[in-house]
């Protein structure tokens, strides 16, 4: 174990300070399960999977049951059944993760939905969100420290990752004009959801001409993925938070399109170097969500995955009200907060120390 007495009240202080800021919005905080016999499929996200075994009953009858990745399956059915603001504060898991300083099989996520609002609406709130918390360990940080080897101890505040931690005005990017200003490339041209086969052709001719080999059956995801996280992600700038706006509408989610535009109504942002939340303006097209489903189900055959999607969920997207639903990492803010630099320094009894250390 790496965490003290006083990181860990410090952590407690921090995430009562995020369950009091949305209770005083009148946000209605939700448990909800961490078991469950169906999920939204996503075939980027690995599951922990298990079987619930009836008593006297063969194995074979056993039902499948999956830890899930995150609230948003559950937190939807209540918005479609009109239950206003939402947010969750619960524990989350991934499978096939590398551990590492940001990521660990099991984490702590902030999920929240505001009704009637859409994503640019969630990054004034997000900026509020930030502005409320107590910062250090204890509470009253006034002024960021320089940054010190941390000389391997992980206690230590020494790692701080500079004066735009969790500072409240954001920088804002599209992710358009990160591709024009970092690299120098066009990515509108090679992105039109509308003509997909064009597109693919586009963004291969543009990472040759960045030297990187393309593999005849990467999708157009696939190929963005390896440019935005090979020479886009490590060039974004530190010096304050950033929300990287409208991602293309071709990596697949549950974002709506933005109209008349190849960008999806998404931003992710980054603070001290991590990706720190993600956040959309919920689709509420029920043959658009049928359709996400359908070909995440289909990627998931062809890897060999076993998991089952609910039918049923495509109505439930179609019964949302206008809504932004945003996922935060509460580990990573923590992090930021404390000016601490590894995930096992802000989790109880980490997995890094039993499985694997980055």
């Amino acid at each position: 174990m790496n965490m003290s007495p006083e990181t860990y009240r410090a952590r407690t202080r921090i995430i009562q300070a995020v369950r009091d800021f949305f209770t005083s919005r009148d946000y209605l905080e939700i448990t909800p399960p961490i078991l469950s016999p169906r999920v939204i499929p996503e075939a980027t996200i690995p599951l922990f999977s298990t079987a619930y075994r009836i008593p006297g009953a063969d194995d074979r009858e056993a039902q499948p049951l999956y830890l899930l990745p995150s609230p948003e399956y559950y937190l939807k059915q209540l918005l479609s059944r009109d239950w206003g603001n939402l947010f969750s504060i619960s524990p989350c898991f991934r499978n096939q993760e590398v551990l590492t300083r940001a990521h660990s099989l099991e984490f702590t996520m902030l999920e929240y939905y505001s009704v009637q609002k859409d994503y640019r609406d969630s990054i004034a709130l997000t900026q509020e969100l930030f502005a409320s918390l107590p910062l250090g360990i204890q509470g009253d940080f006034h002024a960021p420290e320089p940054p010190t080897p941390s000389g391997g101890s992980f206690d230590s505040a020494s790692a701080w990752p500079g004066p735009g931690g969790l500072h409240r005005d954001f920088h804002i990017l599209t992710m358009e004009d990160a591709f024009t200003q970092i690299l120098g490339r066009d990515l509108a041209s090679a992105a039109d959801p509308d003509h997909p086969d064009q597109a693919r052709t586009g963004l291969a001719a543009m990472a040759s001409s960045l030297d990187m080999g393309v593999q005849p059956d990467e999708s157009w995801d696939d190929i963005f993925q390896r440019i935005f996280l090979t020479h886009i992600e490590p060039e974004l700038p530190q010096d304050r938070p950033l929300v990287l706006l409208d991602y293309p509408y071709l990596v697949p989610s549950t974002a709506k399109r933005k109209p008349g535009t190849p960008w999806a109504e998404r931003w992710e942002l980054y603070a001290g170097g991590l990706e720190v939340a993600n956040v959309y303006t919920e689709e509420s097209d029920p043959g658009v969500t049928r359709l996400f489903m359908e070909r995440e189900l289909a990627q998931l055959r062809r890897q060999g995955s076993p998991v089952q999607g609910d039918p049923e969920f495509v109505s439930v997207a179609g019964s949302l009200p206008r809504c932004s639903g945003g996922a935060l990492g509460i580990d990573r803010l923590v992090m930021l907060a404390l000016g601490l630099d590894h995930i096992a320094q802000v989790t109880l009894f980490p997995l890094h120390s039993s499985l694997d250390r980055d």
